[in-house]
């Protein structure tokens, strides 16, 4: 969230250089492969750390972003073919690989989403990727392109699950884009209703759910991408709507797709509705893999008759309407919750431990299940420590590339032809200790929180209430949210945050953090029972407020008398110079005293029928419920997009 990042990556490309962000979670030997692999002129980072990486890296210039500014110089022109960003990926080596893009991918990139989109200056972007990932970009530029607010979440708040909805309608956001698993963790039953300012979430990073689908494309728009970093961020799109197939669309502007046969030298194009692998071509592709030409020639082929096309390894079809259906991977490159990883890369790394001989990876599990897990080939006398194994893997690649679980294996499951069989090999199963529930009574909300634990985890047995939900339980950022939106569905649990979930450890303690909370929130409402204050009487209080309507009504429509009056003042024509001058200063002086005549009205509607409010839980259609929508309807009058332009408003 530090603006110098931004500062940092536009001052790059306004010089004429290109930008490669290095993610904060790698470790300092990666972070230094990185640099190297770059071959980086400067670096740019206020910390020591960012310092100690361009010395291991041989950067000589490292410049701190705090120092005084030099003097200004103007933008340097670039051409279509310059180089505008690096973003380093995993490769099958374990060995980083950088991705070229050029301006014009970008441009083209940023061109479709303008048409696409229509987005406003008055639009509010969600940038919840970090920078070093390629998602971020798209993020920043549908902003930046048309001069909207790019909000910034940081980590915490971009693992929160349920807890993000609250973030979302503080900041008014209009346009998010998530994987598509966040949105499930935000447990909304209505997300138009709960989100009144989202009218765009923009999901990709991994294949869209089709109940997630049904439930995020009812009353607002939901935009489903694809597209590897070889491709510039997203190459392939479609609007979901209700009740129709989940797709990956069809090409953006300027790109193009087709489905092969990956099994055929000459990649020849396959009949649609027959499955193969996808190859795009045009204006998103990358110029290469940074320093490694027999890697680029290999992924980036010259086609004989589709001309330069990227080969991504996904297997899909192409139906009657030209739209593209989603597989999976036809290679060991694998998504696994909105990361692409290369089995490789942690095989290669596994391998080069000592005691190691050989190993092999694979996905297990479905959704917020799925976990990356490893078996090993010992050499001779040596015994696996799985614990120091993962230790070792952490300090030189990333999280998502660290096996949740590790076991030895005899020997790895090859064909006849030698090459690895990854569903041949075996699951690991996932440790029990500490998830059997002790004996002895347990309260209804400890009950709850060991029942949602369970279930999140596919458990057939209770849950200790004293285990971790960490160490012991191995529940991790996803589980955690999805445990806390099963607990807000009961209006017994209502109280569960997942912030709490991080302080209070285990089922029990969760359990009586959310039982005082829930208590405190009655006490700050006067009460100690459930009860909500006020009466219900539906047709009073809707004739009530029709009657509040129909003064606003007479009053807006006094409004209509303003081009008499106009004509007035000019006297009917023989109108002179500083007649004209007195109509145009008072048109100028009107908005902004419409607009404090409006905030002068709301602030004095809410004082004379609220007065200060307090916490409360206010029964539907009684006198409390009139007076609170009286309120918002006043403050509705106010012009809050003219005040927040002008910077009278928080942003």
């Amino acid at each position: 969230s530090d603006p110098r990042l931004y500062a940092a990556m536009l001052g790059a490309m306004r010089a004429g250089c290109a930008y490669c962000a290095i993610d904060p979670s790698f470790p300092d030997r990666q972070a230094a492969d990185v640099v190297r692999d770059a071959r980086a002129c400067a670096i740019v980072g206020p910390s020591e750390r960012a310092r100690a990486i361009a010395d291991a890296g041989g950067v000589a210039t490292w410049i701190d972003p705090d120092a005084p500014p030099h003097a200004h110089a103007d933008p340097i022109r670039v051409a279509p073919d310059s180089l505008a960003y690096v973003i380093y990926t995993s490769g099958t080596t374990g060995k980083p690989k950088g991705v070229e893009i050029e301006h014009r991918s970008l441009l083209n990139l940023v061109a479709g989403d303008i048409e696409a989109f229509g987005l406003g200056v008055h639009d509010r972007v969600a940038q919840g990727s970090i920078a070093g990932y390629d998602s971020s970009v798209e993020e920043m530029w549908l902003a930046w392109a048309v001069g909207a607010c790019v909000v910034v979440m940081d980590d915490a708040t971009a693992r929160t699950g349920p807890d993000l909805v609250g973030w979302l309608r503080d900041e008014r956001i209009t346009v998010l884009c998530p994987p598509p698993t966040l949105l499930r963790t935000l447990g909304l039953d209505d997300p138009p209703r709960a989100l009144p300012d989202l009218r765009l979430a923009y999901v990709g990073g991994e294949a869209l759910p089709a109940d997630v689908a049904l439930q995020w494309s009812r009353g607002m728009r939901l935009e489903n991408g694809y597209g590897p970093t070889e491709c510039t961020v997203t190459c392939l799109r479609c609007t979901v709507r209700p009740g129709e197939a989940v797709t990956i669309g069809r090409p953006i502007p300027g790109t193009r797709a087709w489905v092969v046969d990956p099994d055929q030298t000459t990649l020849p194009e396959v009949a649609d509705g027959v499955h193969g692998e996808l190859v795009v071509g045009g204006a998103s592709l990358a110029r290469g893999y940074r320093g490694k030409p027999d890697v680029t020639a290999a992924r980036f082929v010259d086609h004989p008759a589709l001309g330069r096309v990227y080969r991504t390894g996904d297997l899909v079809h192409r139906d009657a309407h030209g739209d593209f259906h989603y597989h999976g991977r036809i290679d060991a490159q694998v998504k696994l919750r909105g990361h692409r990883v290369e089995l490789g890369a942690v095989e290669a790394r596994l391998a080069a431990q000592p005691g190691v001989l050989e190993a092999a990876c694979a996905v297990r599990g479905r959704g917020a299940g799925e976990r990356l897990e490893a078996h090993v080939v010992m050499r001779a006398g040596a015994v696996l420590d799985a614990t120091a194994l993962r230790a070792a893997l952490a300090e030189e690649l990333p999280p998502a590339l660290v096996p949740a679980a590790i076991a030895a294996i005899d020997a790895v499951p090859r064909s006849i032809g030698g090459k690895l069989e990854r569903h041949r090999l075996p699951a690991i199963a996932e440790p029990r200790d500490g998830r059997v529930a002790a004996a002895g009574p347990m309260t209804d909300t400890e009950r709850l929180v060991c029942r949602a634990v369970a279930d999140v985890l596919g458990m057939d047995g209770a849950v200790d209430p004293d285990a971790d939900f960490f160490d012991d339980l191995g529940l991790d950022s996803l589980t955690v949210a999805m445990v806390v939106s099963r607990l807000r569905a009961d209006a017994r649990t209502r109280a569960a945050s997942v912030r709490m979930t991080y302080a209070h450890r285990t089922a029990r303690a969760a359990a009586a953090a959310i039982d005082g909370e829930t208590g405190m929130r009655f006490a700050r409402a006067g009460r100690t029972d459930a009860k909500a204050a006020g009466h219900a009487m539906p047709a009073a209080v809707t004739l009530a407020q029709a009657a509040v309507l129909a003064v606003l009504v007479v009053a807006g429509s006094q409004l209509l008398w303003v081009p008499d009056l106009a004509r007035l003042a000019v006297r009917d024509g023989d109108a002179t110079a500083i007649d004209a001058v007195v109509l145009a200063c008072a048109a100028v002086m009107a908005v902004p005293a419409w607009a404090m005549a409006t905030v002068a009205l709301a602030a004095l509607t809410k004082w004379t029928i609220i007065g200060r409010y307090r916490p409360m839980r206010v029964r539907a259609w009684s006198w409390w419920h009139l007076r609170h929508w009286t309120v918002t309807r006043a403050a509705s009058l106010v012009p809050w997009g003219l005040l927040e332009t002008a910077g009278l408003a928080p942003a």
